[in-house]
């Protein structure tokens, strides 16, 4: 996930040495291996002595990137750690299809559908009906689906901090 760590391996057979290798454009040594890719699409072109080329598109996923959640926060609108939100390296290729928080009891406390990992209504405040919680550990269950389209369910605690 965001990482560069993408490589791809290139086989040369043919051509009138010397060989010459284009990467999206720009000249790049002929290597055999190429590290050190990000996520995206590449596309080689090698051109011999003659003027004959040969191209190749490669593209590299980015896998899914890890969704976390804290595990204590405290409603007292300091700017400071003011809401339980889920958060990711990367919110572009997460979706959140329902998230929920009970109370210790098994009571539902707080419920969002689907939507996008950024979107503030995923942000607990500690709330339930504009009534303020007591201090406490709550329950958190959500369910995420990646840019891929596999899903995958967390959930935990938090403590809530007044």
């Amino acid at each position: 996930c965001l990482e560069e760590d993408g490589e791809v391996t290139l086989a040369f057979d043919g051509g009138t040495e010397p060989l010459g290798l284009r990467q999206n454009g720009v000249m790049i040594p002929t290597e055999e291996k190429i590290i050190a890719l990000a996520a995206g699409t590449y596309q080689y072109i090698v051109s011999d002595s003659l003027g004959c080329t040969d191209s190749l598109t490669v593209t590299l996923g980015s896998g899914n990137c890890p969704l976390y959640f804290p595990n204590v926060f405290s409603p007292n609108l300091d700017g400071v750690n003011d809401f339980f939100a889920p958060q990711g390296v990367s919110t572009s290729d997460s979706g959140i299809l329902r998230m929920q928080i009970y109370d210790r009891w098994g009571g539902l406390v707080f419920e969002q559908g689907s939507g996008v990992l950024e979107d503030a209504k995923y942000r607990w405040d500690g709330n339930r009906l504009g009534e303020e919680l007591t201090q406490g550990i709550y329950i958190y269950f959500l369910e995420a689906q990646y840019a891929d389209g596999t899903t995958e369910v967390f959930s935990g605690d938090v403590m809530l901090l007044r």
